[in-house]
């Protein structure tokens, strides 16, 4: 196994891990999704993220753009969850405490939240071009 490979088993495998952790509070596309649903789509992330593990594994030109797709697909909806959610619902979701949630709004936390949309696709740079440099190893199964 490449170094390249485990870091790819390694980042694919602590994702579906916080998707777990995150309890299902974070609403993709920022839509009102009933917690069985966002949990049905956590289930689906985390299945993908199996296959695509595997297929880095192996190698897999399948896997490398399941990952593509599944680092796209999750840029969208980071962005449109950041540009339309309302920060304090998704806090008091999560469970968040009030207090702390007051203190995000002393401070400007919370009106930096739309912006956040922005910096979603900043975050995402790296990653797209980490899997556009790695893609060099795939190969194409018969």
């Amino acid at each position: 196994m490449t170094y390249s490979t485990h870091m790819e088993l390694d980042h694919f495998l602590y994702i579906g891990f916080f998707l777990t952790m995150m309890g299902f509070n974070l609403p993709p596309f920022g839509l009102p999704i009933p917690v069985w649903g966002v949990a049905l789509i956590a289930l689906a992330i985390v299945i993908a993220l199996l296959y695509i593990a595997a297929g880095f594994y192996h190698l897999e030109m399948k896997a490398w753009w399941a990952a593509l797709v599944l680092v796209i697909v999750g840029s969208v909806a980071s962005y449109f969850m950041f540009l339309f959610m309302d920060p304090v619902s998704a806090y008091q979701q999560m469970h968040v405490p009030e207090t702390q949630i007051e203190v995000m709004k002393r401070t400007g936390m919370l009106e930096m939240f739309k912006s956040m949309s922005n910096i979603s696709w900043l975050m995402m740079t790296p990653y797209f071009g980490y899997l556009w440099f790695v893609r060099r190893y795939f190969t194409q199964k018969d």
